[in-house]
């Protein structure tokens, strides 16, 4: 199983205007040829947990350095949340001079100086675009440039899409060292944005714990903030629109099922939002919702441009929000599934006592051990589930 590391990406205007609604889809090709280069050669895949797409006027830089100083900044200044171990800007400047990518550092991963950028279609074809972007990134993996004219780290592109021996080495050993990684295969979610929010965006997206104000954007992961159901429980939300219009439609959606999707049943919340809001609904979460955490994707548009509402692609007006809902069981010392909790529960937590080794489904509240406190789960309970 490939580590994942976490990529948040990053459209200048400059590349927008050259991929208009593409541009999205443009990032997600690369990335996703970049990851069979990783995956194959230092065993490494790349989890896009957000692609902001600037419609408008961002950065004024053409020198690389000066660039990717001004992205890293508005970066740290202005989204600290979006979660990420890197960010990779995607410009569409004629950078100056030679110059067609640069990394803030070397071997930055899951730091503050974990930042690149690349001119990525400069010249050449897609094996190119990919190739500039490997190389960026593999800098910040720890690689550095090598005299290998058939490989990705060459100091000059060499749109070869391989990395030499020398450079798996130095990824690898750089990826060791990061104990901020994942282990587990990413779940990827369809791409969803608009082309402008100059007009109706989310102004406010409220769910239990989730009470979020936001600026205008064609996309923003907001999965940082999190609110916690329980299987069975129904719950208000609330979408508050800026700059509305009549003709407004939106959407909710949750990925019950947790397999990278909105198409299954229930997972559609509510579609038939409309009008100036703010929209009113219910999230019903289905008592057969595996637990952990999932997706749940608010989306507005312009009714008139875009009159159906839905999880994926892209609309000519709105935006689209993604956020956190992690799903509990209500009834957690219920330890046999009865429907209630009892003399079987009690004796699964005094024989699971101790210290957790391998499955430990005693550990109530996940401390590692089994112990007073899961006891008291059970005996605070008793009786049946409610």
């Amino acid at each position: 199983t490939p580590a994942v590391a976490e990529l948040a990406c990053d459209a200048d205007h400059d590349f927008f205007v050259v991929w208009g609604a593409g541009t999205e889809d443009r990032i997600n090709d690369i990335i996703n040829q970049v990851n069979v280069q990783y995956e194959r050669d230092v065993d490494i895949t790349h989890e896009i947990t957000t692609i902001i797409v600037r419609t408008e006027p961002t950065y004024a830089a053409t020198d690389a350095w000066t660039l990717v100083n001004e992205f890293r900044n508005k970066w740290l200044s202005d989204h600290g949340l979006v979660p990420r171990d890197a960010a990779h800007l995607f410009t569409g400047k004629d950078l100056d001079g030679n110059t067609i990518g640069i990394a803030y550092d070397t071997g930055r991963i899951c730091t503050t100086g974990a930042y690149c950028l690349a001119q990525s279609d400069h010249a050449g074809g897609f094996a190119c675009s990919t190739d500039i972007t490997a190389h960026e990134l593999g800098h910040l993996w720890g690689a550095g440039h090598c005299a290998c004219p058939s490989f990705t780290m060459n100091s000059t592109i060499t749109c070869a899409n391989a990395f030499s021996s020398v450079s798996i080495v130095d990824i690898i050993t750089h990826r060791d060292t990061r104990d901020c990684l994942d282990e587990t295969d990413p779940i990827t979610y369809c791409s969803a944005f608009s082309s402008s929010a100059s007009f109706e965006h989310i102004a406010r997206f409220a769910l239990g714990d989730i009470d979020h104000p936001s600026g205008p954007s064609t996309y923003s992961s907001f999965l940082a903030f999190s609110t916690e159901l329980a299987r069975g429980d129904a719950e208000a939300f609330a979408v508050t629109l800026g700059s509305p219009f009549a003709s407004d439609v939106g959407g909710v959606w949750i990925d019950w099922n947790q397999d990278g999707d909105f198409v299954d049943a229930d997972e559609a919340i509510d579609v038939s939002l409309s009008g100036v809001g703010p929209y009113i609904g219910v999230v019903v979460v289905p008592e057969t919702a595996p637990t952990g955490p999932t997706r749940l994707r608010v989306r507005i548009q312009d009714g008139t441009a875009d009159p159906v509402p839905g999880p994926c692609g892209t609309t000519s007006f709105g935006e689209v929000e993604d956020y956190t809902v992690v799903v509990t069981d209500p009834c957690p010392a219920d330890l046999d599934g009865s429907g209630d909790v009892g003399f079987t529960d009690l004796i699964t937590v005094l024989s699971f006592w101790g210290p957790c080794a391998g499955v430990c489904p005693a550990d109530i509240d996940d401390s590692g051990d089994v112990g007073f406190t899961d006891l008291l789960a059970v005996l605070s309970v008793w009786g049946p589930c409610s």
